[in-house]
Order: structure tokens, then C-alpha cells, then sequence
């Protein structure tokens, strides 16, 4: 399992500490793992940055099949988020994760919603028409059905 996924899960707020350390003590009972052992340690109190070194340490580069494997989920709870501003900011993080993986098409619009977003950051008005644009883009992973949380969509994603 590629724990770089937690690691961009939960620098975007999708993962919380709780998850992770629940996670651990279901898995290192059946599957031990040095990873499980480290998050262990760290409670709900710990700092968020010994959990990004834990990530750093264990996590290995993506590969553009589990990247194409977790995409929807990303996604569609990116989107569940209330603000449209702060969905394109996530959005933004997560496309800095992933944008090796682009086509043209795709590279054209991130560029677009990153040159959207630092002018609404600066107080202009924008170049897209916002959020409608973007929830069209992102239309096909918004409307399909999940249930749970991200981190247990993502842990089916990754197990598959």
C-alpha cells in the first residue's frame, strides 16, 4: 500500500489523526508493519507534522495506475466540501501531487483554475466562471454514489 495517498489525504483535511491511528490498530494486528508501529506511537495530540514525516518516510513515488485508481474518490469529496473557493484550493494541492499525469486538455484547464484562483486570491474577479465551470469538469466523479468517509473509500481504492 502506497501511503503517499494518506500523506496528500491528509495534508488536504480528508484524513483525519483519529483515522489514521484507528487504522493502525486494526491493521497491525492482522498485517504487521513498521508504518502501523510509527503512527502508533503519535496520538490525537501530536503534532500534524510527525505524521508527514511518518508519510515521507514509508511513502514511495506514485504510479500513474494508482493515481487513475484513487482519482474519483479525491475528487468527489474534495467536492463535498461547502465552499466552492476552498474546493478550488484543494483541488489546486492535489493537482501539484498529480499534474505529470495530465493530457493537454486536462493541463489546459488546472492552468486556468490556478490563474482563476490567484486572481480571486488577490481580490479580482477571475477568468472562469466559477463554480459552475468547475463542477462541469469535474461533473462524472461528483454525481457517482459513495458512502463512508474518504479514508475508507481511499483504503478500497488502494486494496484493489
Amino acid at each position: 500500500m502506497n501511503y503517499t495517498f494518506f500523506k496528500i489525504g491528509f495534508e488536504l483535511n480528508l484524513i483525519s489523526k483519529n483515522e489514521l491511528i484507528s487504522f493502525a490498530q486494526r491493521e497491525i494486528e492482522n498485517n504487521y508493519s513498521d508504518f502501523y508501529f510509527e503512527i502508533l506511537l503519535l496520538t490525537t495530540e501530536s503534532n500534524s507534522l510527525s505524521f508527514i514525516e511518518i508519510f515521507n518516510l514509508f511513502g514511495t513515488e506514485i504510479q500513474k495506475d494508482e493515481f487513475l485508481k484513487t482519482y474519483s474518490v479525491f475528487i468527489k469529496y474534495i467536492f463535498r466540501q461547502k465552499d466552492w473557493f476552498y474546493q478550488q484550493e484543494l483541488l489546486l494541492k492535489y493537482y501539484t501531487s498529480f499534474s505529470i499525469y495530465l493530457d493537454g486538455d486536462d493541463f489546459e484547464f488546472w492552468s486556468r483554475l490556478n490563474d482563476d484562483f490567484s486572481l480571486r486570491k488577490e481580490g479580482f474577479s477571475g477568468c472562469m466562471k466559477m463554480p459552475g465551470e468547475m463542477k462541469n469538469y469535474f461533473k462524472n466523479e461528483i454525481e457517482k454514489k459513495t458512502e463512508g468517509t474518504f479514508f475508507d473509500n481511499l483504503i478500497i481504492c488502494l486494496k484493489e
